[in-house]
């Protein structure tokens, strides 16, 4: 009985250890392990796993917008993309791709690309260029109509265009003065751009044939330019050169026709700051001037003028119908160098036109050679009156051949000053003038009698 006791009380001890073991247990148990079936770093990245997924989706959000944005963009190049249409609707083309019109060329041309013109057609509107770099319009041959009545069949800004082998007649039922506006052209080289043209021809009726201004550049290479100014009080100058232009002339053919001037030329240039080069061409007019300049007199706006290998013939052997004016006339202003280098000069039959009218302040005129044939003018006119002082206007003549078939060479005030004669040959039919010039010339030219 006694043992009895003492199993028993010992199986009550171990079952009271084994229940404070188990408390004890319970107490010091980290409170991570409380979340044995969830432990609490399988739930952070259960929340990382969520965040990454919201992340992912988000990132699939913006990547869905992005592929958006780039389709919405192609769409756009898409329909921004300048219409073709079948070779035979086409007036021209670039590469295989046919254009309706020329504008639509114009707008898909890019850097060294070559539009050809491909039929004749009619221009209602005036032309723009687009794209900035150097192309070619090559017109086959092809003759474009301009019924364009203010600005120009085709304005260059900003760009280099070679244009080649066109023809552009304007009509004259459209041209001229229509609501009170002038100035229409066939090509105008207009704020930096630049014109080159080849074997082009251009007819043009009242308005100006050519134009460039802002720092434009037109280069004619070869051609045939001419302006039929049946009315002459509506523009009709064939080129127009205006502030800070620039023309250069290699060859080609320039005739004015027309039976009063009121002004104008062949070249008029208006303003100040431009460059004139004619190293050949045969230049005609019936009536009006080789060159007339207006407005501009700064020393530092000069206009800059070199004449050389050209052929100038003005008037007609008729004079009665049709006035005259000089043949180089420096209008209001003043201010230009002009120099020649060669070529002839003619003034037709008894026509009174004077060769050079340099009556303004700032005028230097420098000739070194060519020949000069006038008919009823003088040739010389000078600002002797400012002789010595800042704005002196001189003529200087170091060579050449002058003749003179019915007029003088110099008036009254040429005597005295503004012309000074280092060189040349004069030939005259009056008596009293040639011994004039002898002594203004002394030994330096030979004067024929």
């Amino acid at each position: 009985m006694k043992k009895f006791i003492c199993i028993m009380m010992a199986a009550v001890l171990c079952l009271f250890c084994v229940a404070c073991t188990g408390k004890q247990n319970d107490e010091t148990k980290p409170a991570g392990d409380n979340t044995t079936a969830t432990p609490s770093g399988d739930s952070t990245t259960a929340e990382a796993d969520v965040t990454t997924a919201e992340a992912d989706v988000t990132t699939a959000e913006a990547g869905d917008v992005t592929t958006a944005e780039e389709v919405t963009s192609e769409e756009s190049t898409a329909a921004a993309e300048v219409p073709t249409v079948p070779e035979a609707d086409a007036v021209a083309s670039i590469g295989s791709k046919f254009y309706g019109s020329l504008d639509d060329a114009l707008t898909a041309v890019k850097d060294g690309e070559t539009i050809n013109i491909t039929k004749d057609f009619t221009q209602e509107d005036t032309l723009v260029t687009y794209n900035e770099g150097k192309y070619t319009i090559n017109g086959n041959g092809h003759t474009i109509t301009a019924n364009i009545v203010v600005d120009a069949f085709l304005k260059v800004e900003y760009a280099e265009v070679d244009v080649i082998n066109l023809k552009v007649i304007h009509e004259d039922a459209l041209h001229g003065v229509q609501n009170g506006q002038l100035g229409v052209c066939a090509f105008n080289a207009d704020n930096d751009g630049i014109i080159t043209l080849t074997d082009v021809e251009v007819l043009a009726k009242y308005g100006d044939g050519l134009n460039i201004s802002h720092n434009g550049i037109m280069n004619i290479i070869s051609g045939k330019f001419e302006i039929d100014a049946a009315n002459d009080a509506q523009q009709s100058n064939l080129i127009c050169l205006n502030d800070t232009g620039t023309l250069n002339v290699k060859d080609g053919t320039f005739k004015r026709n027309g039976t009063t001037s009121t002004k104008r030329a062949l070249i008029r240039m208006n303003g100040s700051g431009q460059t004139l080069n004619i190293e050949g061409g045969a230049w005609e007019a019936s009536c009006g001037r080789l060159i007339y300049t207006n407005g501009g007199s700064a020393a530092d706006q000069m206009r800059n003028i070199t004449l050389s290998g050209c052929t100038v013939t003005l008037g007609v052997d008729d004079p009665a119908s049709y006035s005259y004016d000089p043949f180089f006339q420096v209008g209001t202003g003043g201010g230009l160098n002009l120099t020649i280098k060669g070529g002839t000069y003619e003034v037709k039959g008894n026509c009174p036109m004077t060769f050079f009218n340099c009556s303004k302040k700032n005028i230097n005129v420098v000739i070194e050679d060519g020949t000069f044939i006038n008919g009823a003018g003088e040739f010389f006119i000078s600002n002797a009156a400012a002789e010595g002082t800042d704005t002196a206007s001189n003529i200087t003549v170091k060579g050449g051949t002058f003749t003179n078939t019915a007029g003088s060479f110099l008036s009254a005030s040429n005597i005295e000053g503004g012309v000074v004669i280092e060189g040349g040959t004069f030939n005259t039919k009056n008596a009293e003038e040639a011994n004039a010039l002898k002594a203004l010339a002394g030994s330096s030219a030979a004067v024929i009698n």
